[in-house]
């Protein structure tokens, strides 16, 4: 935490830095040398020829003893500081039972502070791009289901309530909500009752504890999640929360089993691709890439790299 504190107070103060920032993370004993042959001790890294004819990427993996390198897109630019605004109804807190979140929430844990570190340097580069553009709301999306995204929501999220952004978690996986579940929380009204007009938003948001996020979770799966995600309604709801918070990061369904993601699209500023090593291929990884525009992809996390 103290780190990635440390480089947004440098950026606060000198705004200096420009072109695309890299960042670069190894633990002690790393040297960080590359083999020749795109990895750097033994993880992809950014291609280093032609960086403007591919899409940019986040190299990331669980292994903390992993070096890590981060490109994003733009300049970095002096961060503003977040205006002051008062919750006129303050959303209920929930504390976590570590016994029952899944143990890769590395960020509402203790298990790994190292990799939690990692997770840090993903949130710092969208922190630093968002001072350039507009950069709110955030999809995490990915090709197929089990490619750990859940989880890099969670983690990212976390990173960023540590860096005192004020963050709101949307889990929009109507097919197979997952936030919920991988938290260890047992909610009774979610995204489907307050579009269905069951419920108001602030009665099924609720504060994760220790995380420092809010989070509008899922209760079941309706049966018509492409017309709630395109429905109006969904629309000013986001419009609503878009003044109390920095960033909006929304679950999805995965891209090659629905087109759920897609109609997200319309709604947020950028997308974080994340894509498992092992699970998914290659082929695979370029089918679900291909239905995002280019300009649309902020990085691509690589997740459970192999050292």
């Amino acid at each position: 935490m103290g780190r990635i504190q440390d480089a947004i107070a440098r950026l606060e103060v000198t705004g200096q830095e420009k072109g695309p920032p890299l960042i670069e993370a190894s633990q002690s004993g790393q040297n960080g040398h590359s083999n020749g042959n795109g990895k750097v001790n033994g993880h992809l890294t950014p291609p280093e020829s032609s960086p403007t004819e591919q899409f940019d990427f986040i190299g990331y993996s669980l292994n903390p003893a992993a070096t890590v390198r981060v490109e994003v897109r733009g300049e970095s630019v002096p961060l503003a500081e977040a205006p002051h605004r008062v919750r006129h109804e303050p959303v209920r807190e929930v504390q976590l039972d570590t016994r029952r979140m899944d143990p890769h929430l590395v960020l509402l844990s203790e298990y790994d502070p190292a990799a939690a570190e990692q997770y840090q340097r993903v949130a710092f580069s969208l922190i630093a791009a968002a001072a350039d553009r507009p950069l709110k709301r955030v999809l995490i999306a990915s090709a197929l289901q089990g490619d750990g995204r859940t989880c890099v929501l969670l983690n990212l999220a976390g990173a960023l309530a540590q860096a005192h952004r004020r963050v709101l978690v949307v889990d929009t996986d109507l097919r197979y909500p997952s936030v919920s579940r991988l938290l260890g929380l047992d909610v009774e009204m979610g995204l489907t009752e307050v579009l269905a007009n069951q419920s108001q938003a602030n009665d099924a948001l609720c504060k994760v504890l220790p995380g420092g996020f809010d989070l509008l979770p899922t209760q079941g799966q309706p049966e018509n999640s492409a017309e709630l995600l395109a429905s109006p309604d969904f629309g000013r709801l986001l419009d609503s929360f878009d003044h109390e918070y920095d960033f909006i990061l929304f679950d999805s369904a995965p891209l090659l089993v629905a087109d759920d993601a897609l109609l997200l699209l319309r709604l947020v500023d950028t997308a974080l691709m994340v894509v498992a090593q092992g699970k998914c291929s290659s082929a695979q990884a370029a089918r679900a890439v291909a239905r995002i525009a280019r300009k649309d992809i902020f990085g691509v996390v690589l997740n459970r790299l192999a050292t």
